[in-house]
């Protein structure tokens, strides 16, 4: 079980690199998804859900200056990349200079050794954007971000096919994870959200969350009191090499 102080720093740490994609809409800002910052050879991406893209185009999508809020800015000048709609995933690569100068000031960015294969017992989070719990204000929009711990169940009986078990992960949705004034909340805004494992053997060296918690896979679905589904971050190596041919090598190696 995770301690509170260990909490709270992962917290801090996950709050810094999850990214809400803010959108406007009939003349207001809203959460349509999340994402994941991460650095791949020196490159900032953005690693969410494929089905947002769907839904809100890329070139609408907006950021505010700091995890804590502040200015709206759209992202500016982008790739992305989700040629395969079997995975609900998406990289997107953040090409515009300002954007890319003012995220690495102010917000911060996960690394490939940041990112496993799940371990068998392990404790799991997803950490995301709600768009119900979204405050609109008058120029922006203030998001809640919120950490569930939660465990990795069998394949659910009505899982939409087709599924994979070596890419889909299914997680617990149930009471145990949403309870309290969250028992009855939806989801939508927390698509794309980092799925992440907790990892408690770190040896007798000084503890760091950055080491504690591993990226395994990206939440692309939910339904409501049963499960959590996620793609595997193994999908995301197949789209990095659609990007760039090499981009994804030392990612498959570490999920080899």
């Amino acid at each position: 079980m995770i301690i509170e102080p260990e909490r709270q720093a992962i917290e801090q740490l996950l709050v810094n690199v999850t990214l809400p994609i803010i959108v406007q809409d009939e003349g207001r800002f809203g959460i349509a998804g999340t994402a994941t910052l991460f650095a791949i050879q020196d490159r900032p991406f953005l690693i969410t859900a494929g089905h947002t893209i769907d839904t809100y185009s890329v070139d609408r999508w907006a950021y505010s200056e700091r995890p804590t809020g502040g200015p709206i800015y759209t992202l500016g000048a982008l790739h992305h990349h989700r040629p395969n709609k079997r995975y609900d995933v998406a990289v997107v690569e953040i090409l515009d200079p300002e954007t890319k100068e003012r995220l690495r000031t102010n917000w911060r960015f996960l690394m490939l050794e940041q990112v496993s294969l799940p371990h068998e017992g392990a404790e799991f989070f997803i950490s995301g954007y709600p768009s119900a719990l979204a405050i609109p204000e008058k120029n922006a929009v203030r998001g809640v971000f919120l950490t569930f711990e939660t465990k990795r169940i069998a394949i659910p009986n009505d899982a939409l096919q087709p599924v994979d078990p070596q890419t889909d992960y299914f997680f617990d949705a149930g009471p145990n994870v949403f309870s309290g004034q969250y028992s009855d909340l939806e989801l939508y805004g927390m698509s794309g959200s980092a799925v992440g494992e907790f990892r408690s053997d770190m040896g007798s060296g000084l503890w760091m969350p950055g080491q504690a918690i591993h990226v395994i896979a990206v939440q692309t679905a939910v339904r409501k009191q049963r499960y959590i589904r996620a793609a595997s971050w193994v999908t995301v190596a197949a789209l990095l090499e659609g990007v760039e041919p090499g981009l994804a090598g030392a990612l498959r190696q570490r999920l080899a």
